[in-house]
Order: C-alpha cells, then structure tokens, then sequence
C-alpha cells in the first residue's frame, strides 16, 4: 500500500524529492502502519493509508464523472490537486489511533 501511496503522490509533484520528503515524515509519524480508527472501519495496522487510498480512488472516479458530464470543469478539478487532498485528509490522525485487542477475555478473571 506504502508503494501506490506514494505512487499517487509522486503524480502531483514535477520534483520527485518533495514526495520523498513528505513520505518520510510520513513514515516518522507511522503514517504507513497506524489504523484509521479505532473502533469503527479499517481498526487494524496500515488502516489509515488503505482509507486514503480508498478515498482518492473515489474521488478521482467522481472527478472523472463531473468532467465528463462537463469539460470545462477540467482546469476546476486539476486531477493533482484532488489526488493530494484525498491522500493526505487524514494526516492528523497518524499518531492519534494505535491498534488494540478489544473485548477480549482476561483468562485471569475466569
């Protein structure tokens, strides 16, 4: 998943050392390993870059189908733009979620 994350990436930057930079802050704030939540979808490791790569895959699918319906939403909607923002909306909660077991019997209690 790191690989297409940054695969996507690198399509919005011309120099390829502004990806490599954020992938590696990226990977100091265990971006590539923490869970998107830790409740709800995708409560396991490497949750919250699957999340974001399913977000960006939606939407450059809904830009696809907006410029279609109208071109001139083209120059609106750079593919880049939406690609960086679907890919990075959740930065913030790379080091608030850690993986945890959850309603598991504590064998000391019988």
């Amino acid at each position: 998943m790191k690989e297409k994350f940054t695969s996507l990436l690198s399509r919005c930057f011309e120099d390829e050392a502004i990806t490599k930079t954020i992938v590696n802050n990226l990977e100091s704030l265990r971006f590539f390993k923490a869970p998107a939540s830790t409740r709800y979808h995708l409560n396991v490791e490497g949750g919250l870059v699957q999340h974001s790569l399913s977000v960006c895959d939606i939407a450059m699918r809904l830009r696809e189908m907006a410029v279609s319906a109208n071109p001139e939403l083209e120059e609106k909607l750079p593919l880049r733009s939406v690609i960086l923002c679907a890919l990075l909306h959740d930065i913030c909660k790379a080091e608030v979620y850690k993986t945890t077991l959850r309603n598991v019997k504590n064998d000391a209690t019988g």
